[in-house]
């Protein structure tokens, strides 16, 4: 019978995660997987009420020549979950880091060896030896503008030095073709190669996580993505640089996707499953009596937010915990005397957030 995350006990929540490692296992025990309870207790103060959701969510982007085993794993941890009211299953497949760099087909060729094209669906692939820049953007998108300008700069200034071993790559999401051929040629960003990802026809931008741009990926010699993110986070030239020698890029957005950071134990010092389950009873009643000594403020929450998330390859689970604690609104005297009585259940091992 369906029934919420929250009315599921510790061990039917235990024995759920089993389950769910089991597909984990079956399946080779793929990195990119993810599982966690996300917990969200809110007490509203000047309502005497609390308000508790807890969401099961499982998700993970595997790499596009995983598809098959992402779409049964989907499949199957679905049906294991079928009974659990909230819960958000999310796997799907887009590069990343870590993976080859794959062929992008029916991009329309905007802009090739300085000359304009006529929009022909062609393909955008990587040859051995070459390191490419692969920037998404847009003609309507303002932080996209100084890196297209400063990678038609880079050309400018190291075009002939790099030769035919460095492709930078613009590739549009803009919705008008026109308007894209226009811009390129207002700018005179003619030695970047442009071409056109939102044509109906390609679907680059879902295949490589673009949700926001400017969105950009380095590839090295070997056609395998090294970085993903935001420009302004590198300097792209001496990135590319370091790649043409064969060396590794450090830092942000160059290590794979649950391959770094993942420790699978709760840090010493950190909020556990029972410092979530204190707090929630410790608040239930209490809130009740923060109705009248609230009632005057315009805005006032005592908050926990929770990310309890499970480590397949430990067994462990670590707990990320946020207490936000909001007073608007009444006067002085009213603010700081709902204050004290917040930090009564505010502090503890999780961090901290107030805005009174």
């Amino acid at each position: 019978m369906p029934k919420s995350v929250s009315a599921h006990t510790v061990e039917e929540k235990k024995e759920l995660m089993d389950k769910i490692k089991a597909i984990y296992e079956e399946h080779g025990s793929p990195k990119w997987l993810k599982a966690k309870f996300y917990t969200e207790c809110v007490n509203i103060l000047n309502a005497g009420q609390q308000q508790v959701q807890e969401v099961l969510q499982i998700e993970g982007k595997a790499p596009l020549d995983e598809k098959e085993k992402a779409d049964k794993m989907k499949a199957a941890i679905t049906e294991v979950c079928k009974d659990v009211i909230e819960k958000e299953v999310e796997i799907g497949c887009s590069y990343g880091v870590g993976g080859k760099m794959g062929v992008i087909e029916g991009a329309g060729k905007i802009c090739v060896n300085e000359q304009m094209g006529d929009g022909a669906k062609v393909q955008v692939k990587h040859e051995a030896g070459q390191v490419l820049l692969l920037d998404f953007w847009a003609t309507w998108c303002p932080p996209c503008q100084k890196p297209m300008a400063h990678n038609q700069e880079m050309l400018e200034k190291r075009g002939a030095e790099w030769g035919d071993k460095v492709r930078l790559i613009g590739l549009s999401i803009d919705q008008d073709e026109a308007k894209l051929k226009a811009h390129v040629q207002d700018k005179k960003w003619t030695k970047v190669e442009h071409y056109w990802v939102r044509n109906g026809a390609c679907t680059a931008s879902d295949e490589y996580g673009v949700q926001g741009v400017p969105h950009v990926l380095l590839v090295d010699t070997k056609g395998e993505i090294v970085f993903m993110g935001h420009p302004a986070s590198r300097n792209i030239e001496q990135d590319i640089d370091n790649l043409l020698k064969g060396e590794k890029l450090s830092g942000e957005g160059t290590a794979p996707a649950g391959g770094a950071a993942d420790s699978g134990a709760a840090d010493e010092g950190k909020a556990t499953a029972d410092d979530v389950a204190k707090f929630k009873a410790d608040t239930k009643d209490w809130v009740v009596g923060m109705k009248e000594k609230a009632g005057k403020l315009q805005r006032a929450f005592l908050v926990m937010t929770c990310d309890q998330v499970h480590n397949f390859s430990t067994g462990a689970s670590s707990c990320d915990v946020t207490v936000h604690t909001v007073i608007m609104g009444g006067d002085e005297a009213d603010r700081s005397a709902v204050h004290e009585e917040c930090k009564k259940h505010n502090q503890g091992p999780w961090k901290n957030r107030d805005q009174v």
